[in-house]
């Protein structure tokens, strides 16, 4: 739904119906995530977990927070501070640059 229909539904008498509030709260989502900006590419740090052989409840307790912290992080749920990126870089033994730049080696 783009902007010009949404706006259209808005302004008609259908504005209160369900399918049309769900529609305009998808597109606003949408809208939203599309702008949204990761600063660093959050997959590397599972697969760097993984690549170590850490369940995530190992690797959360090696770092140091709970595991829905470290479950966070990995899908990007909420944003990784530069400290928190030592702490996983010291649990895992692996340089900053190796987490955010790259991919682990393969076996």
């Amino acid at each position: 739904m783009n902007a010009t229909v949404t706006r259209h539904v808005l302004n008609s008498q259908e504005r209160s119906t369900p399918r049309v509030l769900d529609a305009v709260k998808h597109c606003v989502h949408n809208t939203y995530m599309a702008k949204r900006k990761k600063p660093i590419s959050y997959h590397r740090l599972r697969a760097w977990r993984v690549h170590l052989g850490l369940k995530p409840i190992e690797a959360a307790k090696l770092v140091g927070v709970p595991k829905p912290t470290l479950s966070r992080w990995e899908t990007g749920v909420i944003d990784l501070k530069l400290s928190n990126l030592d702490l996983i870089s010291r649990a895992y033994n692996v340089s900053r640059a190796d987490l955010i730049d790259r991919d682990p080696p393969k076996k």
